[in-house]
């Protein structure tokens, strides 16, 4: 194609596919002649012939004729139905043509030529179209993170003027990002975001109202989670817990911060915990779980569930209860593996320090039992219940009632022990304990009560034979334990 021709059919682009024209039939004509046009000069020219502008030009009219198509899509019935979708199919395949032309050399000049389009036509609220679009970029340039960040600009500075342009903005940006595949996350991308998250919870002097697009980047960061790695979601994880110490945030902004990081440690894949639990990561999270902040400890307990639960167990252990060793539960006990093994050695007196005297960890015990099934983990557990135990008895503001149901968790955390790894002689002594219990101190048995009514004949005070004593546990774990070891000298 000659120079000269080149020019007039751009000039001719933009009479119909970029003038305003009132009669509707004629309109819909000189699209047609578009979409002819802008395929003519894909197949018949080099990319190096265009200039910038002719280049707007044509994805401003490819634009154009993509949103008269889809309008006329929309429209219910009628005969001719079938050529209303052909024409559009016809349309997007142009616009792929020219996407697939123009990339990856000028992907500024496209990119920009797209969201300018949108601005200044007032096409965000048409958040379908619009994303789809995108999603075509975005699948063919596979510049993910340049054009996510061109977005939010759009964004922060229409969020000034116009807030509802702004929520249209944004939600077409989790429209885009719902699907889309992110296989090296730009991690200067996931923490602009979860920045403007932060600046919409609290407050400050912002150049952009952030607030009222809350709701919006939240969704848009949970789609982001979804099609991230692993490894960026313990990223989002050490961030979102670092502003949580970095300042003293009211428990709304916890309530919404903690929603979020819930949801990253939900859609993380733990295989092996010195992986996932690392040595960043793991002693903040312990830290926020021996928090004297209830909020603080119930938040790092979830966390720490949801990394540690490879086996998804965690309903099971909503509530203590007794396990006895001839009923079967809906437990799944996961394989033995001594680099686990290893990790709870490492942190095991950080566990312990963290744990002992928080009621609300028993999920988190309960399911180190069943995802570490060996000797070591089932003793520290023994000892950490112990621990409790002592705690429960020896410290005398902690109330009749809570002591009750710390005393019940015991038993449950015991009793799975023996559950767990079919300790019999260990089970026949917390039998022993828990039918002295039924009979003289129900209150001290699982399950947990909101209140507690006592009869004339309960005993309320610390008597010994009705509590774990550290020999017969010890002597239960040795038990269970050294009848396990193969008897290699035997066969020496």
């Amino acid at each position: 194609m000659s120079k000269s021709d080149l020019v007039d059919k751009i000039q001719k682009l933009n009479k119909y596919c970029l003038s305003h024209v009132d009669d509707s039939y004629r309109v819909h004509l000189n699209r047609l002649k578009g979409i002819q046009i802008l395929n003519d000069i894909v197949d018949e020219t080099q990319l190096s012939d265009l200039s910038a502008n002719q280049i707007v030009t044509m994805v401003w009219s490819s634009i154009s004729c993509m949103h008269h198509f889809y309008i006329r899509l929309r429209i219910q019935g009628g005969c001719m139905a079938w050529t209303r979708r052909n024409q559009t199919r016809k349309a997007i395949r142009t616009y792929e043509k020219l996407i697939r032309f123009s990339l990856p050399y000028t992907y500024n000049i496209v990119l920009n030529a797209i969201i300018t389009f949108y601005t200044e036509s007032h096409m965000w609220h048409t958040e379908y179209l619009c994303a789809t679009l995108l999603k075509r970029l975005l699948l063919v340039s596979k510049e993910g993170a340049m054009t996510i960040h061109s977005i939010l600009d759009i964004a922060e500075e229409t969020s000034n003027r116009n807030i509802m342009e702004a929520r249209q903005v944004i939600r077409v940006l989790y429209q885009v990002l719902e699907t889309y595949p992110w296989h090296d996350m730009d991690d200067f991308l996931m923490v602009r975001l979860l920045t403007m998250y932060h600046r919409s919870i609290v407050p400050a002097d912002n150049a952009f109202d952030y607030v009222q697009l809350r709701k919006g980047i939240e969704v848009t960061i949970r789609h982001i989670m979804v099609n991230i790695s692993s490894e960026g979601l313990l990223k989002v994880i050490k961030v979102m817990i670092g502003w949580i110490y970095g300042e003293d945030i009211t428990d709304d902004a916890l309530l919404h911060f903690g929603n979020l990081i819930e949801y990253a440690a939900l859609l993380h894949q733990t295989y092996l915990y010195r992986d996932s639990l690392q040595p960043d990561l793991f002693p903040m999270i312990l830290e926020l779980v021996g928090s004297e902040n209830r909020l603080y400890s119930l938040l790092g307990n979830r966390i720490l569930q949801n990394l540690m639960d490879r086996h998804r167990n965690v309903t099971s252990f909503d509530t203590p209860r007794i396990f006895l060793v001839n009923l079967s539960f809906n437990i799944i006990v996961g394989r033995y593996n001594s680099e686990d093994k290893a990790f709870v050695r490492i942190y095991r007196e950080l566990i312990h320090t963290s744990l002992v005297n928080l009621e609300c960890t028993y999920a988190s015990i309960a399911i180190l039992v069943v995802e570490v099934p060996c000797g070591y983990m089932a003793a520290a557990i023994v000892c950490l219940s112990m621990a409790i135990q002592e705690t429960a008895i020896s410290t005398e503001d902690i109330g009749l009632e809570s002591s009750h149901r710390l005393h019940a968790t015991v038993m449950s955390l015991i009793s799975l022990v023996c559950w767990v790894h079919d300790a019999h002689i260990f089970y026949e002594y917390v039998i022993t304990i828990m039918t002295r219990r039924a009979k003289y101190a129900p209150h001290l048995n699982p399950p947990l009560r909101a209140t507690y009514q006592y009869a004339q004949h309960h005993i309320l005070w610390n008597k010994p034979e009705l509590f774990f004593e550290d020999w017969e546990a010890r002597y239960g774990l040795w038990k269970c334990f050294r009848t396990r070891r193969p008897k290699l000298d035997s066969c020496s």
